[in-house]
């Protein structure tokens, strides 16, 4: 069995923004295995920044 530093399953996250609710993150995952490094990379508004303060609020 893998060890992870980091594993999300199934991770989602809503704001709401004017009374409608907005997707940040839907049905996220990944798997970091312990002594890798990883980045994240992605366009504009794709739930980068969100990832990472859910991370920092564990």
């Amino acid at each position: 069995m893998k060890s992870y530093a980091i594993q999300a399953i199934n991770l989602n996250k809503t704001f709401k923004r004017r009374n409608t609710p907005v997707k940040a993150l839907s049905n996220f995952e990944i798997n970091i295995p312990s002594g890798t490094i990883y980045g994240l990379l992605g366009p504009n508004g794709a739930g980068k920044s969100t990832f990472i303060n859910i991370l920092g609020g564990l």
